[in-house]
């Protein structure tokens, strides 16, 4: 029962912290910050060279990522993640700071959607200069 409560806890929070963020105009509001064009044209003047940039980077971050998981998931720190995944009081009496290790956790997965984030980004901009050059 644990684990619901803090899955709707973590959704709470960053519900808050999205209502509160939206609510600052330096932030663009509700509607963010769009890349300004300049960077986008930065990346590429042709369209299929852009396009291949951004194919590129995903397939780097995607491959990145499966590489990284795997050296994680052999190290010490995998081997606590799993121990705690089995037994949390034991992992807790083996010494493990649970604190330590979703902390970790978080921040991976917090760096690895702000990566997506940003290949999203690069796309719709792409995807947008494309339509107004139509």
């Amino acid at each position: 029962m644990q684990e619901a409560y803090f899955a709707i806890g973590t959704w709470v929070i960053s519900e808050v912290l999205r209502g509160v963020f939206a609510q600052f105009s330096a932030l663009g509001g509700g509607t963010g910050i769009s890349l300004p064009a300049t960077v986008i044209k930065k990346i590429s003047e042709v369209k299929f060279w852009g396009e291949a940039t951004i194919y590129w980077l995903a397939l780097t971050l995607g491959l990145g990522t499966v590489a990284l998981v795997y050296v994680v998931l052999r190290s010490k720190l995998g081997l606590a993640l799993t121990t705690i995944r089995d037994n949390e009081i034991a992992s807790v009496s083996l010494g493990i700071r649970m604190a330590r290790m979703m902390f970790v956790v978080y921040v991976f997965a917090a760096g690895m959607t702000g990566m997506v984030g940003l290949l999203i980004s690069l796309q719709k901009c792409a995807f947008l200069r494309t339509l107004r050059s139509v």
